[in-house]
């Protein structure tokens, strides 16, 4: 099953919270999701984006989760702090 992050939420907010990260910022980033797992993307609004081509603009992955059975395992990067302080 997808996983979506209405579903995910409140765990996400928790982990944030324990962890000093900011879940306003979180929320608001680009989400991917796939089977078993979601990510949140950086991306830079400020940039002009007028080309239309946003593989030049990289989005770095700030947040990995992934269900392991029935509880979410999360995975900081190097951009964590970085966008989520």
């Amino acid at each position: 099953m997808l996983l979506l992050f209405d579903d995910i939420k409140e765990e996400v907010k928790a982990y944030c919270y324990k962890s000093g990260l900011s879940f306003c910022k979180l929320s608001k980033m680009v989400k991917g999701s796939g089977q078993n797992n979601m990510l949140f993307q950086y991306f830079d609004s400020n940039k002009d984006h007028s080309s239309g081509l946003l593989d030049e603009t990289p989005m770095p992955v700030v947040l990995y989760v992934r269900r392991e059975g029935k509880k979410l395992v999360f995975e900081q990067t190097q951009y964590t702090k970085e966008y989520l302080n």
